[in-house]
């Protein structure tokens, strides 16, 4: 697989990734396979944008079919990853963009992954995919995302080889300049993630290196 994530990001992305990005891109998806979702910190939101960013092209590039769904409460936030990939493969016709006040779609073959704001939480609610991701997960309201996880979801099709997914449910959080110790919803997912061995740090600066 990371043969493949070498050849993806050097060919398409014209990025290159060091050994211990493909440690954490390798970190998701095992945690994500053994329990359906994972937590990410780290001290900096660019290195959330870079992993996540990588993570979801990454997908939706191999798995025709595949919806994934970036949210935050605020959506100059959730917005900059479909930004960030269409940064990195401008003057590629391999993918087609929408933009609006509160969507931005990119799709790529069959796939398409989709930024949102959270608001009231009704532009969310209902919402299908395989991978949903939070990139700011403090910000979103307790009732607001636990009716988000208990709604989410696609259900497989067997006869529809392509929507063979299984669901990932990604958390992300920076942690610096906050005190994360006084958000006791945050806390509780945390320390389920410990017990569950599904929490990421990521320690080292994740800039993007260009071919």
């Amino acid at each position: 697989m990371n043969e493949t994530r070498k050849l993806l990001h050097s060919n398409v992305l014209k990025t290159k990734l060091d050994d211990y990005k493909l440690e954490v891109l390798d970190s998701i998806d095992t945690f994500c396979k053994s329990t359906g979702w994972c937590m990410i910190e780290s001290s900096s939101f660019g290195n959330i944008l870079h992993t996540i960013t990588s993570h979801i092209f990454e997908k939706a590039f191999l798995y025709p079919g595949i919806r994934i769904v970036v949210v935050s409460s605020a959506f100059r936030e959730s917005k900059q990853f479909i930004l960030y990939i269409e940064e990195l493969i401008k003057g590629k016709d391999i993918v087609s963009v929408f933009h609006n006040s509160d969507e931005y779609k990119l799709s790529i073959g069959a796939s398409t992954i989709i930024a949102r704001p959270i608001g009231s939480g009704d532009k969310i609610r209902g919402e299908r995919a395989h991978i949903i991701v939070f990139p700011h997960f403090i910000s979103i309201p307790k009732d607001i995302f636990g009716t988000i996880v208990a709604g989410f979801g696609i259900v497989q099709d067997p006869n529809k080889k392509e929507t063979q997914f299984p669901s990932q449910i990604i958390l992300c959080e920076k942690t610096s300049d906050i005190d994360l110790d006084l958000y006791e919803e945050y806390n509780k997912y945390r320390k389920e993630a410990l017990k569950q061995d599904c929490l990421i740090k990521i320690k080292k600066e994740m800039s993007e290196a260009h071919d």
